[in-house]
């Protein structure tokens, strides 16, 4: 479990227009030992850090173009959702992101978008506010 974000450093860095890029999926225990969050872990380091700078919604870049009623490699009949709620996504076990991650949007009343973010342009898309991929969130917009 996530203890403490330090973003102090992030935001300073963000407000001289830096681009930050942060690995994600490890931490510092008490000791000072570097660890692992475990399976998940990148999508949680995204929630928590997105949660700790107070973001307006975590954007999750990754290789299907987001969430299906069932894994679109292996069903040809699955269909993608444009919404779900948090509850949708852990009633469902749909996998598509870790369930604590899940569990800290939810927490923290943080919107997820999960799309592709191989296919190109489609970076560009969304942070120019275009409704691509699987908006997962409290209720729908």
């Amino acid at each position: 479990r996530i203890k403490n974000i330090d973003a102090q450093a992030i935001r300073s860095e963000l407000k001289n227009g830096t681009i930050v890029v942060v690995a994600g999926f490890q931490g510092v225990d008490e000791d000072n030992n570097i660890t692992t969050l475990g399976r998940g872990g990148s999508d949680t380091s995204a929630v928590a850090l997105a949660a700790a700078l107070k973001a307006d919604q975590c954007d999750i870049y990754t290789d299907v173009d987001g969430v299906y009623t069932a894994d679109p490699e292996k069903d040809p009949s699955a269909t993608r959702y444009a919404f779900l709620t948090y509850k949708q996504v852990l009633n469902d076990g749909l996998r598509v992101m870790d369930a604590t991650a899940i569990s800290l949007c939810m927490e923290h009343r943080l919107p997820i978008i999960v799309f592709d973010g191989t296919k190109p342009g489609n970076i560009l898309r969304a942070v120019m506010g275009e409704k691509i991929g699987t908006l997962v969130g409290e209720r729908e917009p």
